[in-house]
């Protein structure tokens, strides 16, 4: 152990030798081509590989006097499965307060489940068409107009079948994501909000990270919505890997109170904050690690709150679908 430390420690020393990134380039890379920080409430760049992945999720719910002393403790355990719709992680409850659930609980849940799958595969073919009816509906306009301008211009022959390709072409381009211009700072709003600075580094189980801080940005004025809230009224830490530009860790503080409906459905204190974590599994997917986080709050005008909640991952296994191929008679 003294070794791994002391490998771990010169391998610091050495990184700090190097300039810091470019901090431009580097959050353009990190929260806007990436999901970035929007990793905490559980959106991912590795969607393909999460989907072969299965994992426990241990939660601890804990009511704390005012002094943060546990008054209360409810334990509850999770499968996190992944499901034949892209994105959706089946949150598969198998202990209630430390009770494992029956199997005709289980089986309600799955029931729900699947349910659930169905809308979603309902509302996926849904929107799919509607993109293909518009997307098809764009093309006839091009079309039409195109003929108009054409006739309009007296194009005929090889001249006008000349100018129908160069017009098709230069529409197919225009539609096309690589003809998207390049991604710069003001694509996220996140990035406006806040005020991210590029400090130093440090290697968290062998993985060389860049460590930010972020604070509100005082001169941003967005819509207000309840995303934009909390970020202009939280600051912290990021650690983020340098070489595929995946969050790491990220330490959050709420610095002012936070109010939802002018104060009368909730309101979060300041001092409330939360530590999340992931680690690269096989060196190939960033999964969830631990969750840890504290909050003063006050519900629906009632008396307030002061609760933990840690999220313990365990148990990761690579999901593998067994085909058996029999003989037909």
């Amino acid at each position: 152990m003294f070794r791994t430390a002391f490998a771990t420690l010169l391998l610091s020393l050495a990184l700090q030798e190097k300039p810091l990134p470019d901090r431009t380039n580097f959050l353009i890379e990190f929260q806007v081509k990436r999901q970035g920080i929007w990793k905490m409430f559980g959106n991912s760049d590795d969607a393909k590989l999460l989907a072969q992945y299965t994992y426990k999720e241990t939660v601890s719910e804990m009511a704390l006097d005012s002094s943060g002393k546990t008054k209360k403790t409810q334990r509850d355990v999770f499968e996190r499965i992944p499901t034949r719709v892209a994105g959706h992680i089946y949150r598969r409850q198998i202990v209630n307060n430390g009770v494992p659930l029956t199997q005709k609980e289980l089986d309600k849940q799955d029931k729900q489940n699947e349910e659930s799958l169905t809308k979603q595969e309902a509302n996926i073919r849904k929107s799919t068409a509607t993109f293909l009816a518009r997307w098809k509906e764009d093309e006839r306009k091009f079309e039409d107009g195109l003929v108009r301008d054409l006739d309009k211009r007296g194009l005929t022959g090889e001249e006008r079948k000349a100018e129908e390709e160069r017009a098709r072409k230069a529409f197919v381009q225009a539609r096309s994501a690589a003809n998207r211009p390049p991604p710069k700072m003001e694509d996220s709003w996140v990035l406006m909000a806040s005020d991210f600075q590029l400090v130093r580094r440090e290697v968290i189980e062998d993985i060389s990270t860049i460590v930010m801080t972020f604070k509100p940005n005082p001169k941003y004025k967005g819509s207000g919505d309840t995303d934009e809230k909390i970020l202009q009224h939280a600051a912290g830490r990021v650690w983020v890997s340098e070489d595929d530009f995946q969050l790491v860790k990220i330490e959050v503080e709420v610095t002012a109170p936070i109010s939802f409906g002018m104060g009368l459905l909730a309101k979060i204190q300041p001092g409330s904050k939360g530590v999340f974590e992931w680690r690269k599994i096989n060196n190939e997917v960033w999964l969830p690690y631990r969750e840890d986080f504290t909050a003063k709050l006050r519900i629906l005008l009632l008396k307030g709150q002061h609760m933990r909640e840690l999220h313990e991952y365990s148990d990761y296994q690579k999901y593998v679908v067994k085909t058996e191929i029999k003989k037909v008679e």
